[in-house]
């Protein structure tokens, strides 16, 4: 946690959290392609925090950190001891995976707390048989869905692992009780906007990049860095253990089947985060008992994993100024030759990581768009990042954001204007066929940020067919459609608009 408080407050404000952060100005019991929680902890972070890139990042790391108190109460009730403890709760520090994803104001931080919050409500139900564990996990399960659908896989491999008798079946059927009262709101809402996340869901998976069986097996693999040593032996141990872990070797085959499921889907591996921590704590029992009393060995596995964790700190943590930066990740892919944490998106290999890319460059790409129009100006992109650096970054104009596969769809103008910005990553060609009058307005001009792939463009006039992708865009997101700011009267502003 000091860590990651002493770099929270570098680089700047990611991507994703500049898009929660302009959620939060619209709370609601729904978004198309969000879950209400993450706004809702926007919004009590703001309250309780302030608004700086320091305070966004503060109450995210407060749940990172009770996710790893959690995973050393798991490992204790599974029958670890101390050194048990110390192996799995260092596995989850030093996971790279966990350090890079621990800190932003996204709901992948509260997904592995509830994740592991469901593993622990049932591990301790399981040893224990006392209902009030059963309703914990009715709560943390309903919360997580509220956060990510995506728990309701892991929810099932646990469900199916309890077994249904006389003296527990009213307890069972008061926890779903709980689940439903809890979800009503949101179900609710999800039926009166039309059930738009399976629109979404739908979007989401055509959208991704494939990754061959290879490349997915290679990210698992090494996706928590040499912590991989502890959870392979926490898969292992539960799925072959004859004692107290043969009662979980179901749940050992289930994120075996949400392994193979996400990588059907298409799904991304982070989506699985969650489903680590039970396995970093039996992981560190199965070391415990591999190791006994060679304490010589039980220091190099402890060391090791916290030396590894240094050298890859510098990739998964703003720590270092940003140059420098730069310069330790061209060596690193110079002479370790591994690229696999500068792969972004697209499926390309850049020169710094993504997560540090989306954090600069925002601020500049919303600084020159406002700078262009001295009155209202209507926006529309298809990047919710930078749908959310307009509305996070404007200072005194009156932006309108319309951007695609967002909820910013909700709020934006029924209809294009005549006279509008549009921010891209397109072919310039493409966008020249778009409208009658179409002027390249400039990009960032940092090559080490997302926000320069991204070039604006002023429109005037877009053709029929634009006009009606818009139309067909916005119509795919269900409910009430609410200005954002405002709508742009339809008058032409050429008059207002200045040279980037």
């Amino acid at each position: 946690m000091l860590l990651h408080f002493a770099a929270n407050a570098n680089y700047g404000v990611h991507a994703d959290e500049l898009y929660y952060i302009a959620m939060a100005e619209h709370l609601q019991w729904g978004y198309y392609d969000n879950g209400p929680f993450i706004v809702w902890m926007v919004k009590l972070s703001a309250m309780l925090f302030g608004s700086s890139t320091f305070a966004w990042r503060v109450l995210p790391t407060l749940i990172s950190a009770a996710t790893i108190v959690l995973t050393g109460q798991l490992t204790k009730r599974l029958g670890g001891n101390t050194f048990a403890i110390v192996v799995s709760c260092t596995a989850m520090l030093c996971s790279p995976a966990f350090t890079a994803m621990g800190y932003l104001l996204q709901p992948a931080a509260f997904d592995q707390f509830f994740w592991t919050a469901i593993a622990f409500c049932m591990v301790y139900y399981t040893t224990s048989k006392r209902p009030v564990y059963l309703y914990a996990f009715a709560i943390s399960l309903s919360l997580g869905v509220l956060n990510k659908l995506s728990i309701l896989l892991y929810a099932c491999v646990w469900l199916f692992n309890v077994k249904i008798n006389r003296q527990n079946i009213w307890s069972v059927i008061l926890s779903g009780g709980i689940f439903i009262i809890v979800l009503s709101p949101y179900l609710f809402w999800q039926y009166q906007n039309g059930f738009p996340v399976l629109q979404y869901m739908r979007v989401v998976t055509n959208r991704h990049v494939y990754l061959g069986a290879g490349d997915y097996l290679f990210q698992l693999l090494f996706f928590h860095g040499a912590a991989m040593a502890v959870w392979l032996a926490g898969l292992a141990f539960i799925l072959t253990d004859k004692g107290a872990f043969r009662s979980y070797r179901n749940v050992g085959i289930g994120f075996l089947v949400l392994v193979l499921a996400i990588f059907v889907m298409n799904g991304k591996l982070y989506y699985l985060l969650g489903a680590f921590p039970l396995l970093m704590a039996a992981g560190g029992i199965c070391w415990e008992k591999m190791l006994g009393r060679a304490a010589v060995s039980k220091f190099i596995l402890v060391g090791g994993l916290a030396v590894i964790a240094i050298i890859a700190m510098p990739v998964v943590l703003p720590i270092l100024p940003y140059a420098t930066m730069c310069r330790y990740v061209s060596l690193m892919k110079m002479y370790a030759k591994i690229d696999q944490p500068l792969r972004w998106d697209d499926g390309r290999v850049h020169d710094v990581p993504q997560y540090f890319a989306d954090m600069r460059g925002w601020q500049e790409l919303a600084k020159n768009i406002q700078s262009a129009c001295k009155g209202s100006l209507t926006v529309y992109t298809k990047n919710y990042a930078a749908a959310g650096a307009l509305s996070y970054y404007q200072t005194g104009a009156c932006i309108t954001v319309a951007a695609d596969n967002s909820s910013f769809m909700e709020w934006a103008p029924n209809n294009l204007p005549d006279i509008f910005f549009y921010v891209t990553d397109e072919d310039d060609k493409k966008v020249l066929a778009y409208a009658a009058q179409v002027a390249f307005m400039g990009r960032v001009n940092d090559k080490l940020t997302a926000a320069h792939q991204l070039k604006v463009f002023h429109l005037k006039q877009p053709t029929l067919s634009f006009r009606e992708s818009y139309q067909a865009n916005r119509n795919l997101i269900q409910g009430s459609v609410k200005p954002y700011i405002s709508v742009l009267p339809k008058s032409d502003h050429l008059n207002d608009i200045k040279a980037l």
